[in-house]
């Protein structure tokens, strides 16, 4: 269960409208590590839940590693009734070639994706927009779309808010729709730098030196007049993840609460947000130095006094 989070009776909940617009029957978001890889899945997936209605255990995220093809991890996740949104790694080249769109594999992914595939990419400069529209006029594909290119710099000029229109203008949501989105990526990204075993480097290392002064660390990542600066001292972070918990989108799923676990996490190898998941990480970094490096576990029940 939830801790720290109530419904408020008062809130009304918007239906959402799941008719009308074209979805395909896949998405693929794929790029470079360190590119907002997880932002931009995040995204996709929250969207796929709002466009599959209510029901948030329709949409399967998931995140294949290595050199995996994607398409058989989606099949079993369509035989299983669920729309799959695939996080990958995998290099532009060869997640081509797995979805066929340079080799005789049209025919049969027609058949098995009638509705085609939509692929996503993060990148670190604009000019990678230009070799993914190159690309794009190599690939008469039927079945395979490329829909967006989401950069660094566009993320860091725009802002969040300005790359949400952008998805929200190829998926078509309603103001309604955006609003939500926005709510929750607002939280998320403060949790996604501060929070858990992918946290700021630099936030990790003023919590791992008992320190919330940025000018007690001398090598920054990012300095503290830095626009890419975390601030994470600024949060109250346990506020912050209920905040998210409280937010409007995820009060649509209450009741099938944590049944897409990805809207519940800040990354693919972190536990469950539950009110009190950052806290305690913060608490066990402070305490374990030594043993809280990046991807490493940072929860322990022993110290959630809410368990």
């Amino acid at each position: 269960a939830v801790s720290g989070v109530s419904a408020d009776d008062s809130t009304t909940t918007t239906k959402y409208e799941t008719t009308n617009r074209t979805m395909p029957d896949m998405i693929v978001q794929f790029g470079s590590p360190r590119t907002a890889t997880t932002l931009q899945f995040q995204i996709l997936c929250l969207i796929a839940t709002m466009l599959h209605g209510e029901k948030d255990e329709k949409v399967a995220c998931k995140f294949v590693g290595g050199r995996n093809d994607p398409l058989p991890n989606a099949k079993q996740m369509m035989r299983n009734g669920h729309f799959p949104v695939i996080k990958s790694h995998i290099h532009t080249n060869n997640l081509m070639d797995d979805l066929g769109v340079f080799n005789n594999k049209q025919s049969k992914l027609m058949k098995e994706y009638p509705n085609g595939i939509w692929v996503f990419r993060t990148g670190k400069r604009d000019t990678e927009k230009i070799d993914w529209m190159k690309l794009e006029d190599k690939v008469s594909s039927p079945v395979v779309s490329l829909k967006y290119v989401q950069s660094l710099e566009t993320l860091g000029r725009d802002g969040i808010h300005g790359i949400l229109d952008d998805y929200a203008r190829i998926f078509r949501l309603s103001a309604h729709e955006l609003a939500e989105l926005s709510e929750y990526i607002r939280y998320w990204t403060i949790l996604r730098q501060c929070c858990g075993k992918q946290m700021s480097v630099d936030w990790r290392k003023m919590l791992q030196n008992h320190t919330r002064d940025g000018h007690a660390i001398h090598d920054h990542k990012h300095s503290m007049h830095d626009p890419n600066y975390h601030a994470c001292e600024m949060y109250n972070i346990k506020w912050v993840e209920r905040l998210l918990l409280q937010s409007e989108f995820l009060m649509h799923f209450k009741e099938n609460e944590g049944k897409n676990a990805q809207l519940y996490r800040v990354s693919n190898t972190d536990g469950t947000l539950n009110g009190n998941y950052c806290e305690v990480c913060e608490k066990y970094i402070e305490q374990n130095p030594s043993k809280a490096g990046m991807n490493k576990n940072c929860y322990y029940a022993k110290f959630d006094k809410a368990e």
